[in-house]
């Protein structure tokens, strides 16, 4: 979102000059599936999160928000990936051997976060510590 809005800012281009735009979360499958995202990945939750991050500056944003935050979001294909999809779909290579090794260390501390995700959204909505 900062590299569309800083486009608009810097080159003097609308949010139309764009042919795509996305936002998409590379997570693990089983966070994926265990709705550990929830609701976080709408157009409605996004809105919310920079509108609460910019009222802190008393409205010096408000007009940016209007004119290039809520076109942009209308324009946004919000999505979550898996990393096990992309990995799957990259070449067999050294390097692409090494960012598998790597995931699957993720992996064993990312099921923690699973499990304090769970907790935390059942006390206080959503919340990943």
């Amino acid at each position: 979102m900062l590299l569309a809005s800083q486009h608009d800012q810097h080159c003097g281009a609308s949010i139309d000059a764009f042919d795509n735009l996305g936002f998409y979360v590379l997570a693990p499958y089983s966070q994926i599936k265990a709705g550990t995202f929830g609701d976080l990945i709408t157009e409605d939750s996004i809105k919310r999160k920079v509108k609460a991050r910019i009222s802190v500056y008393e409205g010096t944003f408000d007009a940016w928000f209007e004119k290039t935050v809520l076109p942009m979001l209308a324009r946004l294909k919000l999505g979550i990936l898996a990393w096990e999809s992309v990995l799957d779909a990259l070449p067999i290579t050294v390097e692409t051997r090494q960012m598998r090794e790597f995931y699957e260390t993720c992996l064993k501390f990312n099921l923690v976060r699973v499990q304090k995700y769970r907790l935390n959204s059942s006390l206080s909505g959503y919340s990943l510590e």
